[in-house]
């Protein structure tokens, strides 16, 4: 992390933030997250018999009782046929697949579990190692992603869109070689944004507690203005949050946050210490007068209402808690 303050550092204790009119982006697009749900692995049945004969080469599944807490291979067809396991228990596994004659059926995978962490180091990320994930620090590693309402075009395109996916770009601030960067224009209904999820296992979004820091703090370039959200289980939608839609005035993803400055496309320090990030008025789910500290999931970088609909290029470097 570069260790460097310019003297033109904003802060944004007591900021009003922009009214946005509707905001709908969740963390669902979070390129490096992979894979299904967590589950566990199912039980295999016990050794079933097969007396049935085989069709057109597929062996016969082998009968057997479900037996919870046991795992035993169920019995091929002919041999050179593929054999059907037992079927799984209610544990919630997927089923066992069997092998061909003499090979043992093997169980349903075991996805990655979720586990919430404490952040230690202050640093988020600096983006010198060129990638699109966070280092592994604290028992934690997150990624960066781009989202938006999808009128208008961005580039890095968001996940499961057309285009390269998300790398950092550079020069960085002070002339580093890296920092999380994005373009684009168009955008009519809420608009764009780049985005950090903390702390990801799987398909999972997992939080991080950084209630022994003050706050978050980065260098922004930008042409236009944006909002730091700081997004919490109460204001990220299902799955990954605990925020369920309720439509026109109760919409999620109202996180709290703060007002980030115009820089005329120059590197400056943003400070939002946790006790000055509030939500926006006039939309959204409340959740609090300030944010909970230690329940973060991610931290985005939105274009303010007023500068939506406008031609954007903006970068983040430095990340991190103070």
């Amino acid at each position: 992390m570069r260790t460097q303050f310019a003297a033109f550092a904003w802060s944004v204790a007591g900021c009003v933030g922009f009214v946005v009119a509707c905001s709908a982006e969740t963390t669902t697009n979070v390129p490096g997250r992979s894979g299904s749900s967590s589950s566990t692995t199912g039980s295999g049945g016990t050794t079933g018999t097969s007396s049935g004969t085989p069709s057109s080469g597929i062996g016969t599944t082998g009968s057997g009782t479900t037996t919870s807490g046991a795992t035993a291979t169920g019995s091929g067809g002919s041999v050179a046929s593929t054999g059907a396991g037992g079927t799984a228990s209610s544990a919630g596994g997927t089923f066992g697949v069997g092998g061909a004659s003499t090979t043992t059926g093997t169980g349903g995978g075991m996805a990655a579990a979720c586990t919430d962490a404490t952040a230690v180091a202050p640093l988020i990320d600096d983006f010198e190692d060129g990638d699109h994930a966070t280092p592994l620090a604290d028992g934690k590693q997150g990624y960066w992603y781009t989202y938006n309402d999808g009128t208008g075009t961005q580039m890095p395109a968001p996940a499961g869109t057309s285009g390269p996916p998300f790398v950092p770009a550079g020069p960085g601030n002070g002339g580093s070689a890296f920092a999380a960067a994005t373009t684009g224009s168009g955008f009519t209904v809420w608009g764009a944004g780049l985005g950090l999820s903390l702390n990801s296992s799987g398909s999972t979004v997992c939080k991080v507690s950084a209630a022994t820091f003050g706050g978050v703090q980065f260098y922004v370039r930008s042409n236009v203005a944006l909002r730091v959200k700081l997004m919490t289980p109460a204001t990220t939608p299902q799955p990954d949050g605990e925020c369920l839609d309720g439509g026109m005035g109760a919409e999620c993803g109202n996180g709290h946050g703060s007002a980030v400055p115009n820089t005329m496309g120059m590197w400056q320090l943003v400070q939002v210490p946790f006790s000055a990030a509030t939500q926006e008025e006039g939309w959204g789910q409340p959740a609090g007068a300030t944010v909970d500290a230690s329940q973060l999931l991610s931290i985005q970088f939105q274009l303010a209402s007023a500068d939506m609909s406008a031609a954007f290029d903006f970068a983040i470097d430095d990340l991190a808690f103070f």
